[in-house]
């Protein structure tokens, strides 16, 4: 039986959804919890988590910090996909960024 390549292709997770079954249950903290640790509102990051709302650059930058991620690693804030902006992780302060 042969397996078409476009029937194995999975779309890559939505952010909240990672948050919501990898990170939180690890953490043993409530949304609101998260939330005030990122310093966001509730609302925002249940909107997030909810798969409601997508990844916007801050949050991306709250979420690695928080979490030691870097944006575009395949960690919750995916922000080189979500938010099309490059990287500057590593890169010396006002340096102009590789492209």
């Amino acid at each position: 039986m042969a397996i078409e390549a476009d029937e194995m292709t999975m779309e890559p997770s939505h952010p909240g959804e990672i948050l919501r079954e990898t990170i939180n249950p690890a953490l043993g903290m409530t949304i609101k919890d998260v939330a005030a640790h990122l310093g966001v509102s509730r609302a925002a990051l249940s909107e997030l988590v909810n798969e409601r709302r997508s990844v916007s650059l801050d949050m991306a930058r709250r979420l690695g910090a928080a979490f030691g991620t870097a944006p575009g690693s395949g960690s919750p804030c995916r922000c080189s996909t979500t938010c099309g902006m490059p990287s500057t992780r590593n890169r010396p302060r006002g340096s102009p960024s590789s492209r």
